[in-house]
């Protein structure tokens, strides 16, 4: 097989891609910055935020 009569391909990164990405690597960027939620204030019904803030960001993954 000839490498002309191969499918033209779109670009490889589409503004699609970008965004999954970005949707991937935000919670992974947030949970690798440990200093932003290493405190215990403010509680959310008793639970600390250092848990309740983890919890959030598996949600919203």
């Amino acid at each position: 097989m000839s490498e002309a009569s191969e499918v033209n391909r779109g670009p490889v990164v589409t503004p699609v891609r970008v965004v999954i990405a970005l949707c991937l690597i935000a919670p992974f960027v947030t949970m690798l910055w440990v200093g932003s939620y290493a405190k215990t204030d403010p509680t959310f019904i008793g639970i600390p935020f250092f848990y309740w803030y983890q919890m959030a960001w598996v949600v919203i993954s």
